[in-house]
C-alpha cells in the first residue's frame, strides 16, 4: 500500500466514523427529546391531579361554607326564639305577681 492510498484509506475512515458519531449524536437528541416528552406528560397528568383535586377542594370548600352560613343562621333563630321565650315569661311574671296592698300612712295604734 502507497502513502497516498493510505490517506486516502485514513480520510474514507475519519468520514465514516464523523457520519457514525452525527448517527449517534441524534440518536442521543432523539433520546433526550422522548424524555423530556415523556417528562412532560408525566408533569401534564401530575397538573390534570392538582386540578382535579382543587376541584374538589373548592367543592368541599362552598359546601362547607354554605353548611357554616345555615349553621349559623340557626343559631341566630334558635337566639332570637330563646330571647322572645324569656320575654314572654317576664311579662307572665309581671302580670301573675301579686299586687301588693298600698300601705295606709294612717295607721291607728290601741
Amino acid at each position: 500500500m502507497s502513502l497516498e492510498e493510505m490517506n486516502q484509506y485514513q480520510l474514507s475512515l475519519i468520514t465514516s466514523i464523523q457520519q457514525e458519531r452525527a448517527k449517534l449524536e441524534d440518536k442521543m437528541k432523539d433520546a433526550d427529546l422522548e424524555a423530556m416528552i415523556a417528562k412532560a406528560n408525566l408533569y401534564h397528568n401530575k397538573l390534570l391531579n392538582i386540578k382535579r383535586e382543587m376541584r374538589t377542594l373548592t367543592e368541599r370548600s362552598e359546601a362547607l361554607k354554605k353548611r357554616a352560613l345555615k349553621l349559623q343562621e340557626e343559631k341566630q333563630k334558635e337566639a332570637l326564639e330563646y330571647e322572645l321565650e324569656r320575654d314572654k315569661e317576664l311579662q307572665l311574671e309581671k302580670q301573675l305577681s301579686p299586687v301588693k296592698p298600698s300601705t295606709s300612712t294612717s295607721t291607728s295604734s290601741s
